[in-house]
């Protein structure tokens, strides 16, 4: 679902300057944000299944998003590089309700799109879930809810949820069936949200790996795909941007990059071979400066673990004469990448 087939671009400007049938009311503390459930069950406004996010480049455009953000720092134990942060604060970087710490309600909100589930049959949600990771952890009274709309009534009916308190790098296998008065149905929509303090940036979440399909069952909640875990560092060393004037290659190129990944999934037999370590180094006109294209492949038995890697790279020795840019792609593929 997520193999990092392509990786992490990592870009250097150099310039002259320098570089049920539970109703629940969903209230948004402060934003005065409205969820609208008016919908068209036209081909154009629903969406067909499958529905899957990873978060690897942010969030699909298609979700309606109430103060959720993905974060590649924030995981323990990180299945992949980024994570749907569900962290207290609203979209403006503000507290919901400033001071406010005893009473939780339902703040942080991803809203899906619409879906057409007509004459779809054993349609299951699922997705990963860590509460915690590297910042609040939750308390038990704090929960991760799933609601569903009814089209038919614009009602929310709870599907699933769980209470706080678990280890902060545990994560938990979610999925659900839907709730009986939208089977079937053309614009269905779904709700992911926090419930915990509105006071701050307290009791976080975080999802991965959320798949939205038909034809599954409870028990498919299997992640079989080898992940970068972990963005890259800089091709040049400790720098981002530079006064071209001051770029020395010998100093700022780097000529090795560590990183990390991990086979998600059971060990098949064998193991998998995964062809790590692949690139393509490109200046702004696209003129390629070093590439690595073949490589050894790499087979282990290490699943289910962070494992790193260091990747050797070509230093093209750039001399600038001017403003220059460039773009690296770091990507590798294998079995069971895609």
């Amino acid at each position: 679902m997520q193999a990092i087939q392509s990786l992490i671009v990592t870009t250097l400007m150099v310039s002259s300057i320098a570089l049920s049938a539970q109703i629940e009311v969903l209230t948004m503390p402060t934003q005065s944000a409205t969820i609208t459930t008016s919908f068209k069950t036209t081909s154009q406004d629903t969406l067909q299944l499958p529905f899957v996010d990873g978060f690897a480049h942010g969030l699909r455009p298609e979700w309606t998003n109430h103060g959720v953000m993905v974060n590649s720092h924030w995981a323990l134990d990180a299945l992949s590089t980024d994570q749907a942060v569900f962290d207290g604060i609203a979209a403006d970087g503000q507290a919901y309700l400033v001071g406010t710490l005893p009473t939780d309600s339902l703040t942080d909100v991803l809203l899906s799109p619409y879906f057409d589930l007509s004459g779809l049959s054993n349609v299951v949600l699922s997705f990963h879930l860590q509460q915690g990771g590297k910042g609040d952890p939750t308390e038990v009274s704090d929960s991760m809810v799933v609601d569903f709309l009814n089209p038919s009534d614009s009602t929310w009916h709870r599907a699933w949820d769980v209470p706080g308190s678990a280890a902060v790098d545990q994560w938990l296998s979610a999925a659900m069936v839907l709730p009986i008065a939208v089977v079937g149905k053309q614009a269905v929509r779904f709700r992911l949200a926090r419930k915990g303090a509105p006071g701050g940036a307290f009791d976080h979440f975080l999802i991965d790996y959320l798949e939205f399909a038909a034809g599954r069952n409870l028990a498919d909640t299997l992640i079989e795909d080898p992940s970068g875990i972990e963005i890259p560092p800089s091709i040049t060393q400790v720098f981002h941007e530079l006064p071209w004037f001051h770029y020395q290659s010998t100093v700022v190129e780097a000529d090795s990059l560590a990183m990390a990944y991990r086979r998600n999934g059971p060990v098949p037999v064998g193991g998998w071979q995964l062809n790590l370590g692949k690139y393509q180094w490109v200046d702004g006109n696209g003129s390629v400066l070093a590439s690595r294209l073949s490589v050894p492949v790499v087979t282990n038995l290490q699943h289910d673990i962070r494992t790193p890697y260091v990747m050797p790279i070509a230093q093209p020795n750039v001399s600038p004469t001017g403003p220059f840019s460039w773009d690296m792609t770091i990507w590798f593929d294998g079995e069971n990448v895609g």
